[in-house]
């Protein structure tokens, strides 16, 4: 029997807290049209704090992602008072959304 796939492609993330962390995804694709957002999520107990970053679309096929020091600074330390997971979610020129990219967040202390 034949199966369908669309699972988020998997990619783990580390940052000094209150360090500027910029990646940019590239694909095969041309992404004209296409919206994104990426989120970190910060997870403590009960407790759920989404922060956004900036999605910048570079070329037709490459993605800008970017999550300030405002931002990382303000999330706990990994392992102390909290886990991370983040992703990017897309929705195409259709209209359809899916989560593109997820992963582990992990926040170091600054030195």
């Amino acid at each position: 029997m034949a199966t369908a796939d669309q699972l988020p492609g998997e990619l783990d993330l580390t940052v000094v807290q209150g360090d500027d962390l910029n990646i940019q995804l590239s694909v095969d694709e041309n992404l004209s049209g296409y919206t994104f957002v990426a989120s970190v999520h910060e997870i403590n107990g009960t407790t759920q704090t989404v922060t956004t970053a900036l999605t910048t679309a570079t070329s037709i096929s490459t993605l800008q992602v970017s999550f300030p020091a405002s931002v990382t600074s303000a999330l706990a330390v990994t392992g102390s008072d909290g886990a991370h997971n983040w992703k990017a979610v897309y929705t195409d020129p259709s209209n359809l959304t899916r989560t593109w990219v997820k992963g582990a967040f992990t926040v170091l202390t600054k030195i």
